[in-house]
């Protein structure tokens, strides 16, 4: 016995200093930092990985020139899973998606491909055209959405509910490249050439989300923050911003935002929206960022090297987000969000966490919550992930009885973005 409350105490000592170097770090790093390189047959990449980095779950991909990357540390350190394969090892990827059913899709520039092994070996959907260049893959109600162009000014949005046995082309899109979807439940937004388009069943079929934006135009990422929704511009004319869920559409700020300003990404967590730009907007500050959902907004290149900045990424927990330089750029960079401690546990009032205190098994449940795509991932107090769970119900149960006494932090997650969070007690 008491060999055992030594150890506790023990346990006790190590939270206690985990606690304050948590705090000191989410405190301290306030600027990018570089990460791990991506390295396939001895060099270092990252070309044209305008997918962005996409986070899910513990993992991180970036779709790339030579290939599909992932980390499983928060981007120190990258595998590259396509390599290796007939099938895909000399395919210019576009876009991943880490399905719920722990299938991969990977798209290239003119293939679709899956994986039911995570990522150890690959099929080829071949019931498409072998030409089609696949820009997004998501998933929503359990169907399968893929946005596409076929190199000749033209493109749309397949669906399949049956893991991509089948696909059945979306209605109500003109006949236009289509870009990165942002799931909205119950609704799907898509950047698109000629504006954002928005689909009420599940990417079925799509029309034009609004008005506000120019003639001439090609939104292509569209991200929520709040109640806002943004949507990048890559032809020039800006970023686009919409507070009635995109029934109008306007310049966020036009002096930040002006004249030829080419938009190529946008992302946005716990409250900060990022951009990364070029054009006349780009004068010393490439990357801007704004804390007041696109009201203002100020330079966020503190840490990065000069140049211009062509993709953006972000992790599941919405914690970190991801940069990349453009052509002939290779790094790879990581801003480590500072959450503040009081807001981030205003959200947990309807995270239900019974017992709490717990001596093993648990019920974790969001109260008046509908179907959808859930996750609730426990972690010890200094970010170690420990068990993850998936569900189509914010309703879980775990047993806890393996594990040490201490305090553990519960996330809840819906289609990627932290919806709710609690502490628990072990006992």
């Amino acid at each position: 016995m008491a060999e055992i409350n030594t150890r506790k105490m023990k346990k006790i000592h190590f939270v206690t200093i985990a606690v304050t170097c948590f705090l000191l770090m989410g405190t301290l790093r306030a600027q990018w930092v570089q990460i791990g390189y991506m390295i396939a047959n001895t060099t270092d990449t990252m070309a044209n990985a305008y997918g962005g980095i996409l986070g899910f779950g513990s993992e991180i991909y970036a779709a790339t020139d030579s290939g599909i990357f992932r980390s499983a540390d928060n981007g120190m350190i990258w595998t590259n899973i396509t390599q290796g394969f007939s099938l895909t090892s000399k395919e210019k990827m576009n876009s991943i998606y880490a399905a719920y059913d722990g299938s991969l899709y990977a798209g290239s520039d003119r293939r679709l491909f899956k994986s039911v092994n995570g990522g150890a070996s690959w099929s080829l959907l071949n019931n498409l055209a072998d030409s089609l260049k696949f820009h997004s893959l998501t998933e929503i109600n359990g169907k399968l959405l893929a946005a596409f162009s076929d190199g000749t000014a033209a493109g749309g949005v397949y669906h399949s509910t049956d893991g991509g046995t089948t696909w059945t082309q979306s209605s109500g899109l003109p006949n236009l490249p289509m870009f990165y979807f942002l799931n909205d439940s119950p609704d799907v937004f898509l950047g698109g050439t000629n504006g954002v388009y928005k689909s009420a069943d599940n990417g079925q079929s799509f029309s034009l989300s609004g008005s506000g934006f120019p003639g001439s135009c090609s939104p292509r990422t569209v991200v929520k923050s709040g109640n806002n929704l943004f949507a990048a511009d890559v032809t020039g004319n800006g970023l686009y911003k919409s507070t009635d869920d995109g029934a109008t559409w306007a310049n966020t700020d036009t002096s930040a935002f002006n004249g030829f300003c080419q938009v190529f990404s946008v992302v946005a967590a716990q409250g900060t929206v990022v951009a990364t730009m070029d054009g006349a907007c780009n004068s010393s500050d490439p990357v801007k960022s704004s804390s007041d959902g696109g009201t203002s907004w100020s330079d966020f290149t503190a840490g990065l090297t000069a140049g211009t900045f062509t993709s953006l990424g972000r992790n599941s927990a919405g914690t970190s987000f991801y940069i990349k330089g453009g052509s002939g750029q290779k790094e790879l960079f990581r801003y480590d969000i500072p959450i503040g401690r009081e807001e981030e546990w205003k959200v947990l009032k309807n995270l239900g966490i019974s017992p709490n205190p717990t001596s093993g098994k648990v019920s974790i449940n969001l109260a008046g919550s509908e179907s959808g795509n859930y996750e609730v991932v426990l972690t010890e107090i200094t970010g170690k992930e420990i068990i993850r769970m998936k569900s189509a119900q914010a309703t879980f149960e775990m047993d806890l009885g393996s594990y040490g006494s201490g305090i553990y932090i519960l996330r809840m997650i819906s289609d990627g973005m932290l919806i709710a969070a609690g502490r628990l007690a072990l006992n």
